[in-house]
């Protein structure tokens, strides 16, 4: 018995936080799943968003767009507004930290690559790990570029050269220098 409570202690830790990352990865999967349904709900509803529409400005409708959507979900109309609101921020929040990262990057690249839009994902850690990909990727770029020119052997390197050089009859060391080759 020493044995197999041994083994459950020692593998018990790694085997639960396998799972438990599996667990979150499947809920945060869920969540995004989740929150693309709600947005397309959403757009759906002119009279919620759209404000060039005619019905946008009629509360009325505006009231029976939100029961639509209540009808669909079951939340309640409170809580969709809620969550609309609590979608809108971090929106903002994620154009707001994107607008301010590159507008300091370091290369000067306005790409935009970084923006995260409110369809692609609505996942902060996602975005993270998006932004942070294109930082890696950049930086290992650079660097392959470095170790690209530093491998390249210019002209003034090779000993051909050197002689090529050297060999100038208009050069006053050829003979002492050329003894060395």
């Amino acid at each position: 018995m020493q044995h197999v409570s041994a083994f459950v202690d020692n593998h018990s830790p790694s085997m639960a936080d396998m799972i438990a990352v599996e667990m979150l990865d499947n809920n945060e999967q869920q969540k995004v799943s989740e929150d693309l349904d709600f947005i397309d709900l959403y757009e759906n509803e002119p009279s919620l968003w759209d404000v060039t529409s005619h019905v946008y400005h009629d509360k009325i409708e505006r009231k029976w767009a939100l029961q639509r959507i209540d009808g669909k979900i079951n939340i309640g109309v409170d809580k969709i507004n809620k969550r609309i609101d609590n979608l809108r921020t971090y929106y903002k929040r994620e154009m707001n930290k994107n607008s301010s990262n590159t507008e300091v990057d370091d290369n000067g690249d306005d790409s935009g690559s970084d923006y995260v839009t409110a369809n692609s994902s609505t996942s902060s850690t996602n975005a993270k790990k998006r932004k942070q990909m294109s930082k890696d990727n950049k930086s290992d770029l650079l660097l392959q570029k470095a170790i690209d020119t530093l491998n390249v052997p210019e002209e003034g390197d090779s000993k051909e050269f050197l002689k090529k050089l050297l060999g100038h009859p208009s050069r006053p060391c050829q003979k002492m220098l050329t003894n060395l080759f």
